[in-house]
């Protein structure tokens, strides 16, 4: 397999759990009496999520793409959120999806956020053997950053 195809399909299947995270339909009342309170936690995650996307995204500019395949030319981009974790953007979209998890109710929502989680979370250490490969200071990068939360002791 390239790495294009395999880029492909880390991207197909991220946009295909959170497509079915958004339109699958709502479990009214899943959290029974605790269900108002955690929708508004969910509603506040997806809003936190929106931005920290937003925010990531402008960060990127040009070096901005939905594949973990570097652009060629791009620049390794320290500023913003990408100051203190090296993945933001999949921590917004994994805010975004909980929040959506939690504001819809547990099944099969919760389901589909951590089979998100978990294909983020290989869609990262493979994009970030990729980056090692194409940024010199890239080691040094990761070693005080996050992946996808700041680090606590740095």
């Amino acid at each position: 397999m390239t790495d294009k195809q395999r880029s492909n399909i880390f991207v197909a299947t991220q946009f295909a759990l959170l497509a079915l995270l958004m339109f699958w339909p709502d479990q009214q009342g899943g959290w029974g009496i605790i269900d108002l309170p955690v929708t508004l936690v969910g509603v506040a995650l997806v809003l936190a999520g929106l931005i920290v996307l937003l925010l990531s995204g402008i960060s990127l500019g040009r070096s901005l793409t939905a594949s973990p395949i570097p652009k060629a030319k791009a620049e390794l981009v320290r500023r913003g959120f990408y100051k203190y974790f090296r993945h933001p953007i999949y921590t917004g979209l994994l805010s975004f999806a909980l929040g959506i998890g939690l504001a819809a109710g547990p099944a099969p929502h919760m389901l589909f956020v951590i089979a998100l989680f978990v294909l983020l979370n290989f869609k990262a250490r493979w994009e970030e053997k990729l980056l090692l490969a194409t940024y010199p200071d890239y080691k040094d990068y990761m070693s005080k950053t996050g992946m996808f939360l700041p680090r606590l002791n740095g």
